[in-house]
């Protein structure tokens, strides 16, 4: 009987390691038609799930950071000030318009002695001022809907604005949480690995039986999956991080 159930649980540990095997082919795959390699290539990531992290706190110079650097942000303010600029240029119709003319000209015969077959020479300057008395209100119009749409770009930016700073602190708080759950499951970890032992020796001892044991390998798999896990989420949490301030690398004073 407990011959029978080790060979389950060995089935079981199989089945589990041929779909792991599997799904590392497919991600493979996955990225590497992601980034347009051929699908059978073989990569071998740099990075790994190694990592001594210590918790993030929340200081206004992230948020800083976020609002210099990210693109968004930026467009915002471009379209602000080019609304800003349709205002300028809708007072400006309220201004009249003036032109300055200048002329040279030459005529034959000329005129300007007694018609005679030569060239005669001539200039002439002329300034025009020019201001629409009554337009129905046109430049009115123009001018409000102008000033309504830089009031509009205006809060767009201040929405995009709290919309990353609200983005800044989740992250935080995600890259934080991730940090506490790994530092659980590490002690778990441990825990498990230590109850391991302990139901190893009492099996040698035959002072539990092979159910107990199993039960501890179980709890000790369990433990560890739970902590690759985890790492893997503070990496992904990291990478967010990054991401919303806009930059590659985060160092080593920031943590």
């Amino acid at each position: 009987n407990d011959v029978l159930k080790i060979e389950v649980k060995k089935n079981e540990a199989e089945s589990k390691l041929l779909k792991a095997q599997n799904a590392l082919k497919l991600a493979k795959m996955a990225l590497c038609q992601h980034i347009g390699l051929p699908l059978k290539a073989d990569i071998s990531p740099l990075d790994s799930l190694t990592t001594d992290a210590r918790k993030i706190k929340y200081n206004s110079v992230y948020t800083d950071q976020a609002l210099q650097s990210r693109p968004e942000i930026n467009m915002l303010e471009q379209k602000l000030n080019i609304n800003s600029a349709m205002v300028d240029l809708a007072w400006s119709r309220y201004s009249p318009n003036i032109y300055l003319t200048a002329n040279y000209f030459s005529v034959n015969p000329n005129p300007y002695n007694s018609l005679k077959d030569e060239f005669g020479t001539d200039w002439s300057l002329g300034l025009v001022c020019e201001f629409p008395l009554f337009n129905w209100n046109k430049r009115g119009n123009q001018l409000t809907s102008a000033r309504h749409k830089r009031k509009s770009a205006s809060y767009e930016l201040e929405e995009g604005k709290d919309k990353i700073k609200l983005e800044v602190q989740r992250v935080i708080n995600k890259l934080n949480e991730a940090i506490q759950t790994m530092e659980m499951n590490k002690k778990s970890l441990q825990q498990s690995r230590e109850n391991l032992k302990i139901a190893k020796d009492n099996f040698h001892e035959g002072i539990i039986n092979s159910s107990e044991l199993l039960e501890a390998q179980t709890l000790w798999r369990k433990s560890y999956a739970n902590y690759i896990e985890s790492k893997k989420s503070y990496k992904i949490a990291r990478a967010k991080f990054e991401k919303v301030l806009a930059r590659h690398k985060v160092s080593q004073g920031d943590q």
